[in-house]
């Protein structure tokens, strides 16, 4: 049994899936990875894995370019020949669901997040949601990790087949222990998240 996951760093991969990789491994299957090169690379490989390298394609506005990045997974799904396809993140997901149809493979996304096209209701939201119906018309299941981006989802009409929610990617317990919070007098407020408005800036 030959699985691909799909993502677009070898970082998130590493840091979010080398569980499940680890776990699929030990149960027989044979893992390959299609993600840009970064300098987890090695990291990666050391898990026993295949790695097809593509190029790095976050905002990528250009159409020519997106297109030779479509074709190029295609060609490497085909002679890949997987048995099932795993992807990440939005353009993965996109690119895999399409690609997945076009060659008759299995394949199953991970919703994240809905991402910042769809923060308003401009015409990239609705070209993207038309994309994401397109691509995930035969997709067989659809992981989501909040209850929201299911709705949002289901109320545009994005998605008719089986999905569910999952509490997040996890976390390895045995790596990351659990250490008791040593508490002061002093209170601190905290915001982790990127320094935008849509991330919640103006109300912290």
């Amino acid at each position: 049994m030959k699985l691909v996951l799909f993502s677009n760093s070898l970082w998130s991969i590493y840091n979010f899936r080398s569980g499940l990789i680890s776990y699929f491994i030990k149960k027989g299957f044979e893992i390959e990875i299609v993600a840009p090169y970064d300098k987890y690379f090695a990291k990666v490989k050391s898990l026993g894995c295949k790695i097809y390298l593509v190029e790095k394609i976050d905002r990528e506005k250009n159409l020519l370019r997106f297109f030779f990045f479509f074709f190029k997974v295609l060609r490497i799904l085909k002679k890949s020949k997987p048995n099932i396809v795993f992807s990440f993140t939005i353009k993965p997901n996109i690119i895999s669901g399409i690609c997945c149809s076009v060659l008759k493979i299995p394949n199953i996304v991970m919703i994240t997040g809905l991402g910042y096209a769809f923060t308003f209701n401009s015409l990239l939201s609705r070209i993207l949601t038309i994309v994401y119906r397109i691509s995930f018309r035969n997709t067989d299941y659809i992981f989501f990790q909040n209850k929201d981006d299911m709705k949002f989802f289901k109320k545009k009409k994005i998605i008719k087949k089986k999905c569910a929610i999952v509490p997040g990617s996890g976390v390895n317990t045995k790596k990351f222990n659990y250490k008791k919070y040593s508490r002061s007098k002093n209170i601190n407020f905290l915001l982790i998240a990127r320094n935008i408005r849509e991330k919640g800036i103006y109300e912290f």
